[in-house]
């Protein structure tokens, strides 16, 4: 049997060209990063599936859209961010495309997939043990969780993000904001109004590396760089985002064995854009 491991998009892509396949997922919710919630009602993308150019597949339907983009002190970006080169989905234009059916998408292909929603799972030569004790006995695997589950060799570091998703009363346009200030709490925020003609969403994006940083803080930088007051906010919810930046990046794309497949941003450790990771998924 083949199994993939990861219920992201690059695992759901993959199993679509995998008949004899199981997926299996240690999180809640499919999906992944890009994955999608039900918010004040609607179907809302935990992540905005937003790209800088159109990827070279039929399965997607793009939107371009305008925003303003506000870069401030981005030349210190780098260094708040603790990496050397700084992945191309954290450098907004002001023309962007936006994924308009990437949930019907992650919805088509979890139906036709085989997935099981685990807890913990470790492999021993050719079996893999789930948590429940139960034993599957594996062919191949394709793996898109994070690298470092195989390979103990380096140091696979990397940094989380805080995520907060808020809807808002409606506002004037959309905007992107990213910032490099060290004294400011938030990287990247990114205000949607696009989404649902009742509502706006505000992503925040919180770069930490071990201690999650506190709301309070992270509500009184956006009040005070006149982001966000509190009598806009209809709703909020925040996740974190473990493995949100790679920061040592493997060079050496190779394989564990030649039945231990690694796809994706977090298979191959790579600062995938959305584009790239289809792209990979697909030819993996």
């Amino acid at each position: 049997m083949e199994v993939i491991l990861g219920a992201g998009i690059s695992g759901l892509l993959i199993s679509s060209r995998k008949r004899d396949s199981i997926v299996l997922e240690n999180q809640h919710r499919i999906g992944g990063v890009f994955s999608y919630d039900e918010i004040s009602g609607f179907n809302i993308p935990l992540h905005p599936p937003l790209v800088k150019e159109k990827c070279f597949t039929n399965l997607l339907d793009f939107a371009q859209i305008e925003t303003n983009v506000i870069y401030e002190k981005e030349n210190y970006l780098s260094a708040k961010l603790t990496i050397d080169k700084i992945p191309d989905w954290l450098l907004p234009d002001n023309k962007m495309y936006y994924i308009k059916n990437l949930s019907e998408i992650i919805q088509n292909l979890s139906l036709k997939a085989r997935i099981r929603l685990i807890g913990s799972y470790f492999i021993r030569n050719d079996k893999l043990v789930l948590n429940t004790g139960e034993i599957i006995l594996w062919d191949r695997i394709y793996s898109t969780i994070p690298r470092r589950i195989f390979d103990n060799s380096k140091i696979f570091r990397s940094i989380s993000i805080a995520e907060a998703i808020f809807t808002t009363k409606k506002r004037q346009g959309s905007q992107i904001v990213v910032n490099g200030d060290k004294g400011v709490s938030f990287s990247h925020v990114f205000s949607i109004d696009w989404l649902n003609p009742s509502f706006d969403v505000l992503y925040v994006l919180v770069p930490f590396l071990n201690i999650v940083p506190s709301w309070d803080k992270v509500y009184s930088d956006l009040k005070r760089k006149r982001i966000l007051l509190r009598d806009e906010i209809i709703s909020f919810r925040y996740r974190i985002i473990k493995d949100g930046i790679l920061i040592d990046e493997d060079n050496k794309i190779g394989e564990k064995d030649d039945n231990i497949i690694f796809c994706g941003r977090l298979g191959k450790w790579k600062n995938f854009n959305l584009c790239q990771t289809i792209d990979d998924s697909l030819n993996c």
